[in-house]
């Protein structure tokens, strides 16, 4: 049951990995900072938390999917404790924090807009106006629509992946596992205070 709920979920809107790599190839064109790409890859995967009943209960799921947390206007309130937060503990610039956190968030049910059919209220709460499938396409051209775009996104992480691993020289999972947290480690903390990985090559 699971699986087909995801398949279902799926198919009207790009999965919510994809919503990351979109954000971060977005804002990879205007800044070469690896923690602002780092924010705006899981920011942007923040408005589908209300899509985590699909996991248990597929009612609930259909009750607060794209109307929990869509509302672009939540990325603007979320984005200001993040940007203290990123500055105090992560060093990263408040103002480009704040833009970068509510740009990702935002830039996510401005997409389900276009791969989708349920409604999301974008001006909320000034309007509860619900806004889907603006390209006024039918199911079947928009599910293929949606393959399209997940393939281009599937080819373009694997790219990048493969190019990590090539760097680090990983050729096993554990091994590409563990020189990405290092990797992580070094973006957030610096390499100074990054502890060096184990080697499982």
């Amino acid at each position: 049951m699971i699986p087909l709920a995801i398949i279902l979920a799926g198919a009207s809107m790009p999965f919510t990995l994809f919503h990351g790599l979109i954000s971060y190839i977005i804002v990879s064109r205007f800044t070469h900072d690896k923690k602002l790409r780092l924010l705006a890859f899981c920011a942007a995967w923040l408005p589908d938390l209300d899509g985590l009943p699909i996991l248990f209960d597929m009612h609930l799921y259909n009750a607060i999917h794209h109307e929990l947390f869509h509302p672009p206007v939540y990325g603007l309130l979320l984005a200001v404790p993040a940007a203290l937060v990123l500055h105090h503990f992560f060093k990263i610039g408040r103002l480009e924090s704040f833009i970068v956190f509510s740009f990702s968030f935002a830039l996510h049910p401005f997409t389900d807009i276009f791969f989708g059919f349920l409604p999301i209220r974008l001006f909320w709460p000034v309007s509860n106006q619900g806004y889907a499938n603006m390209l006024s396409l039918d199911w079947h051209t928009n599910l293929y629509l949606n393959f399209v775009v997940a393939l281009v996104l599937s080819l373009y992480g694997w790219f990048k992946l493969r190019q990590f691993a090539l760097k680090t020289k990983s050729r096993t999972f554990p091994g590409l596992f563990r020189n990405s947290v290092y990797e992580l480690r070094i973006v957030l903390y610096g390499e100074a205070n990054a502890q060096q990985p184990f080697s499982f090559r």
